[in-house]
């Protein structure tokens, strides 16, 4: 997590010695995709170094205004574009084929890693999943009357 803050702060440090406006929800969907994809699958996307946006984060963009849109337009209208193929419909699906694409070629890559970690040592595989949470069980007290004051 420390590494990928430092590379956000060198996005703002050159953006601010160029004096260059930058796009700040782009930035953070950078940093977020960078961070997610690395604790959770130990893939390093390169989101934040990047000068084009990565082709996930464009489709996801996209794909959240097709669906923005579809509560924006009677449904009649989304779903005779969608059975055509036309219009948003088509876009909407197109992004969510890249979306697909790119999260399952994610976690082969990182099931490849994990085996080949498996094969070249024993040790723990990187991916860990949290354990339930625990409640702790309060101890009761038995019920004392109160008094009057």
């Amino acid at each position: 997590m420390r590494k990928h803050a430092t590379a956000l702060l060198n996005v703002f440090d050159r953006s601010s010695e160029k004096g260059e406006a930058i796009d700040l929800v782009k930035i953070f969907n950078s940093f977020t995709i960078e961070t997610f994809a690395e604790m959770g699958f130990g893939i390093k996307m390169n989101c934040l170094d990047a000068e084009e946006e990565h082709p996930l984060q464009s489709a996801f963009d996209s794909a959240q205004r097709m669906v923005v849109l579809r509560y924006q337009r009677p449904s009649f209208v989304w779903k005779l574009q969608r059975l055509f193929g036309i219009g948003a419909e088509k876009q909407l699906k197109q992004d969510i084929k890249v979306i697909d694409d790119t999260v399952f070629d994610i976690i082969s890559k990182a099931l490849a890693n994990r085996q080949n970690q498996k094969a070249t040592d024993n040790t723990k595989p990187r991916i860990h999943l949290p354990r339930p949470c625990r409640r702790r069980r309060r101890r009761r007290r038995k019920h004392r009357p109160r008094l009057p004051p």
